[in-house]
């Protein structure tokens, strides 16, 4: 029938623990129930792989990312910009 199925599969090689902080947090009405949105900051191992159309599943919930900072460009870390959420 010319369906597409789009699924999610982990990177090979890429980092599995990070640190995360919380940066902002609103609720907001959608679809007639109160949905909470939620930012963070996420520091990780640098990984080359990882950009802003991948997402990071943080305790269950799935994060979109909204940006990717290599740490003074020396390849050592990242700092990922993730929103948890409702998607947008």
């Amino acid at each position: 029938m010319g369906g597409a199925i789009r699924n999610w599969a982990a990177i090979s090689g890429a980092p599995t623990r990070a640190m995360v902080k919380p940066l902002t947090g609103r609720e907001m009405w959608g679809s007639d129930r109160l949905e909470a949105i939620g930012n963070y900051k996420v520091v990780t191992r640098y990984f080359s792989g990882l950009t802003e159309k991948d997402r990071i599943v943080i305790d269950s919930r799935n994060g979109q990312i909204r940006f990717v900072a290599n740490v003074d460009y020396m390849d050592d870390w990242l700092e990922i910009t993730v929103q948890l959420g409702p998607a947008t």
